[in-house]
């Protein structure tokens, strides 16, 4: 499969975030939207339709076999697996949204979600970001064990702390109440920290 990321014309309605970068590549959750679809679709390229300007640095890709999908909204393994049954010229279409496109996309098929997840205003990066941070922790941490925090560490509440491997850190305090904490590979912490419910994935540079 190739896909094409499209911008769905929303490319001014999300300025200035998008004036540099195509929508797919907002940051929505723990992964930007590109990332969740490829770890999901695990694509054999894929490319953008975005505006001319940026078409240089975001190229798209020219295929018989391309799919063309909606950037502002998130993947799930649901859609993922909508969309990996499509036949040429069919357009997956869920409450109504145009989600997928195959070939021409003339024959609509239409699905229904409660919990279909997108961005449509600036402001929704940061009102529906929790729950774009779970959809992505489920999926960063599916089949995976997390690393264990040693005893310098303080957690607070009850929800799940994934740790990657390779990351090292004391003296934090885990505020989890509010959400799951994600920890990347990167992070390098040997002072006091605080991760609460507005930094629950961090992936710092050691």
């Amino acid at each position: 499969m190739i896909v094409n990321f499209s911008d769905n014309q929303l490319h001014l309605q999300l300025a200035p975030l998008t004036l540099t970068r195509p929508v797919a590549e907002l940051r929505f959750g723990i992964l930007t939207f590109r990332e969740t679809w490829e770890m999901l679709l695990k694509p054999k390229s894929s490319g953008y339709l975005t505006e001319k300007y940026l078409s240089e640095k975001y190229p798209a890709i020219h295929s018989k076999n391309t799919v063309t999908v909606s950037g502002n909204v998130k993947g799930d393994s649901e859609l993922a697996r909508w969309i990996k049954a499509l036949k040429e010229n069919e357009s997956l279409i869920v409450n109504e949204m145009l989600v997928a496109q195959k070939g021409s996309g003339k024959k609509l098929i239409r699905k229904s979600k409660k919990d279909l997840l997108l961005v449509q205003h600036g402001w929704d990066l940061f009102q529906k970001n929790g729950e774009a941070i779970k959809s992505d922790f489920a999926l960063l941490t599916r089949g995976k064990k997390s690393q264990s925090l040693n005893k310098t560490n303080k957690v607070i509440g009850k929800n799940k702390i994934f740790i990657e491997r390779g990351a090292k850190i004391n003296c934090a305090i885990f505020n989890t109440e509010d959400g799951p904490v994600y920890i990347g590979k990167m992070l390098r912490s040997w002072r006091v920290l605080s991760f609460a419910d507005h930094s629950r994935y961090v992936n710092m540079p050691p």
